[in-house]
């Protein structure tokens, strides 16, 4: 289960793990990039894209769904102390935080699996853009969804 289903479901009170192996994580990193042949009409749509995409409030929107930026202290400015400390610091939530959907996504007392960022970053043990698996794993959770 991704980060925002185990988030949504802590939220509710259920206790959910989510896995942090000691052999390492499973990492992946959408990278943005662009053609050399784009047009210098996309390119400066495609450069505003990025750049707002960098500006923090991305970040920190992604944050509360429990997945990171590659620049997380332009997003901290954004973001609770209460938020920083339980996503980034891998601290214990000092009170119901909300999620994306406004709805509480982690409470009070509890805390993060696989602790801090740097934590988290320091146990990668493999990077992939895109898994081996992705399709089978898209398909299995639309099945989900939509059963």
């Amino acid at each position: 289960m991704f980060s925002p289903g185990v988030s949504a479901i802590n939220g509710r009170g259920v206790p959910v793990t989510y896995a942090a192996p000691k052999e390492g994580y499973r990492a992946w990193y959408g990278v943005m990039c662009m053609s050399s042949k784009i047009s210098n009409e996309a390119k400066e749509a495609a450069y505003k894209y990025m750049n707002w995409w960098l500006s923090g409030q991305p970040g920190a929107f992604i944050a509360r769904q429990g997945y990171y930026i590659s620049n997380p202290e332009r997003s901290r400015a954004l973001m609770s102390k209460e938020e920083w400390d339980y996503w980034y610091e891998g601290k214990v939530a000092q009170k119901n935080l909300r999620g994306t959907d406004d709805k509480v996504c982690a409470l009070k007392g509890t805390f993060r699996d696989g602790g801090s960022y740097v934590q988290r970053f320091n146990n990668i043990a493999v990077w992939n853009t895109v898994m081996d698996n992705y399709d089978y794993s898209l398909d299995k959770w639309y099945e989900l969804l939509n059963a």
